[in-house]
């Protein structure tokens, strides 16, 4: 199969956070704005990003030489002040050299830097609240870069009310715009509050080291062109739209979102972060609610998304805790998925994880608890971790979006490109329809896989168009007995049985030797009729005790893929022998 493209001995170590606050209830989202669309650009050649590059010493730098920094106190200034490198008038007050500016006090005045595009501004919030009408409270019009630290103790408020201006070809729309770079540090807090438009936007570069902010805004929260980057910083957002978003429709290097060692709580309209290229989260924790969750009502005719985690490109997740309350899928990329680690607890209207290429899961803990699907992609690879599965209808799915399945047992029409592989980990799936259902192929190699169907339908725990192998791992499948599968291949002993009546939630199912010794010892997680049940301890002639309740069975293994029992078994190739 294909194989992700990883070296993740280059990544960061993996550091988490406390954990975050809780998100306000969702509004009906304010429809005026489209969410962004960027499928013209090619997304196939990304990999992920690399840490060591993400943020600089500078950007961690909060310190200043008071000596020469300028203070003012906004509070104070009238158009007559005359204060060297500023300017103020009714409605500005502007920065126009380079240096560091003190900022205290209150106002109605937009602050706006507009230096040279060489020269750079910093800019010390130490108690500043900046109520502006009708634009941005902070316009970064022009300069190479503009760092803004918050000062330690310090409460800082920025607000917009009734709407905003034009500046002439430049569309301000947030209540922190800025044209260029933009960092944001220094661990004072900071309040914005958009009541129209975003919360804080970057057309370039837009970044958050070691630093507390809260933004409540009608359409985006924080936003920008080339990237979002943020580490060690606490970061609560509540948004008509979405939460965090990078958009690039330029360039596909661009348009990403880099998160390390933070702790974000992000409410939105739509999803809680969207990138147009990566979304790569090394470290942190997160709690994220799109819309209303799954208490949505949803009007599927306004064509709205409300994913938890999304990127066109890769999406990687590394270690931290993510708690995760969706009306759309939870996690989605459209190219690949990559869950190194982490926790994650997770609740959907639509699926769990959803990768239009691959899914990869190496050593994560995944619960979900509620979905329509839990995992889809083409290629489901789970290398390690514990993942537990609870679905309305599939449990895992391989499927390209196109292929045409057949009815359980029968062929339709089989992708080869289209695999799930349990390689390792603990996997258990309660399904309401199939527990794995690939419309391609499936391989078992390794770990623990635990799964229960509803059966009702016709369902089956393991579902396939074209092969099923099993070289390694153990395996016990329940479900209806109609169109069962046993595995096509297999190197060790694999039972395909059929029960004359159905066994109940509950009963203990068991396999034992010839001399009594244990080899499997589980519980039903839901009624059934059917058990597919395999284990490296079964080898070809064994003689196996099998134990469902109160019902015992002794079964030769006279053929590693051996079927036996009541009724018919789908017969691909688990029928009767």
């Amino acid at each position: 199969m294909r194989k992700i493209g990883l070296i993740l001995g280059m990544l960061l170590l993996f550091v988490g956070c406390s954990q975050v606050s809780e998100p306000q209830a969702q509004e009906t989202p304010n429809q005026e704005t489209e969410t962004v669309d960027s499928d013209a650009l090619d997304t196939s050649n990304l990999n992920i990003l690399d840490a060591s590059t993400m943020f600089s010493d500078d950007d961690k730098d909060t310190s200043f030489d008071a000596t020469t920094a300028l203070s003012l106190d906004v509070g104070s200034l009238t158009n007559a002040s005359s204060v060297n490198g500023v300017t103020i008038s009714d409605d500005f007050i502007t920065i126009q050299q380079a240096g560091t500016y003190v900022l205290s006090g209150t106002t109605t005045r937009s602050v706006k830097v507009d230096v040279s595009e060489s020269e750079k501004v910093h800019l010390v919030f130490n108690g500043v609240t900046i109520n502006a009408n009708n634009f941005a409270a902070l316009y970064i019009y022009e300069a190479d870069e503009v760092k803004l630290t918050i000062a330690s103790n310090s409460v800082n408020t920025l607000t917009n009310t009734g709407g905003f201006s034009e500046d002439g070809d430049v569309n301000v729309d947030a209540v922190i715009f800025s044209r260029q770079d933009l960092i944001l540090n220094g661990d004072g807090s900071l309040s914005v509050n958009a009541t129209d438009g975003n919360g804080i936007t970057g057309k370039d570069d837009l970044k958050l080291y070691g630093t507390l902010v809260n933004v409540t805004a009608t359409n985006h929260g924080i936003e920008a062109n080339d990237s979002v980057r943020i580490g060690s910083s606490t970061v609560v957002v509540n948004a008509g739209r979405d939460a965090i978003q990078a958009d690039n429709t330029e360039d596909v290097t661009k348009g990403y979102v880099y998160v390390e060692t933070s702790n974000l709580s992000l409410n939105a309209g739509n999803d809680g972060i969207q990138a147009s290229s990566v979304l790569q989260i090394q470290s942190g924790d997160f709690k994220i609610v799109t819309f209303n969750g799954v208490d949505s009502s949803v009007d599927e005719s306004l064509d709205e998304s409300y994913k938890g985690l999304k990127a066109d490109g890769i999406v990687f997740l590394g270690n931290g805790t993510y708690d995760i309350n969706t009306a759309d899928d939870a996690i989605h990329s459209g190219m690949d998925v990559i869950i190194d680690a982490g926790t994650y607890s997770i609740k959907t209207l639509d699926d769990g994880i959803h990768a239009d290429e691959t899914i990869q899961l190496n050593r994560p803990v995944i619960t979900i608890l509620e979905s329509y699907e839990g995992l889809e992609a083409k290629v489901v690879e789970i290398d390690g971790g514990t993942i537990s599965i609870s679905a309305s209808d599939d449990g895992i799915n391989a499927s390209d979006g196109t292929t045409t399945s057949g009815a359980p047992g029968q062929m339709g029409n089989a992708n080869s490109d289209l695999l799930i592989q349990i390689n390792g980990g603990l996997v258990s799936v309660n399904a309401g329809g199939d527990g794995i259902d690939s419309n391609g192929n499936i391989e078992v190699t390794g770990g623990e896989v635990y799964i229960s169907t509803d059966g009702s339908g016709g369902d089956v725990g393991v579902d396939y168009d074209g092969t099923a192998s099993i070289t390694g791992g153990i395996i016990v499948s329940t479900g209806s007995q109609g169109m069962a599968q046993n595995f096509t291949t297999a190197t060790q002993g694999s039972i395909l049985y059929g029960a004359s009546s159905t066994i109940a939630q509950g009963s203990q199912i068991k396999v034992s030797d010839q001399e009594g010794n244990g080899l499997i010892d589980t519980v039903a997680a839901g009624d059934f009729n059917s058990i597919l049940i395999s284990s490296p301890d079964f080898a070809q002639n064994d003689t196996l005790t099998l134990s469902l309740g109160s019902n015992e069975t002794t079964i030769t293994l006279t053929t590693l893929i051996t079927s036996s029992g009541n009724g018919n078994q789908g017969g691909r190739p688990g029928g009767r022998r």
